[in-house]
């Protein structure tokens, strides 16, 4: 009884152990670039999906192994925030409140 008890313990704490390295090898780093690394495909998009809007920071993560760019930056006074895949695909557009 006792050694099907640690059995159970052993098999649950690798599953979950398992379980994390399964998530973190999906998981999606996102890091610092600078702005003249942005696509031009997600430039246009941004400038199109808000008039006058300028980039003042640009980063990139990979979603299921493509990348897409997130932007910040300003257009009428107000801060916005894009996501947006790198054939210029908006995927989210944001006006942070201040």
């Amino acid at each position: 009884m006792q050694t099907w008890r640690v059995v159970l313990a052993v098999s649950m704490v690798s599953c979950f152990v398992g379980c994390a390295s399964i998530k973190s090898a999906f998981k999606d780093d996102e890091e610092s670039i600078p702005l003249s690394s942005v696509p031009t495909a997600v430039t246009e998009a941004a400038v199109s999906a808000v008039k006058g809007f300028a980039a003042t920071k640009a980063s990139m993560e990979k979603h299921e192994g493509r990348p897409v760019y997130e932007l910040e930056g300003k257009a009428d006074g107000g801060n916005y925030e894009l996501k947006i895949t790198a054939e210029g695909r908006l995927l989210k557009l944001k006006l942070e409140e201040d």
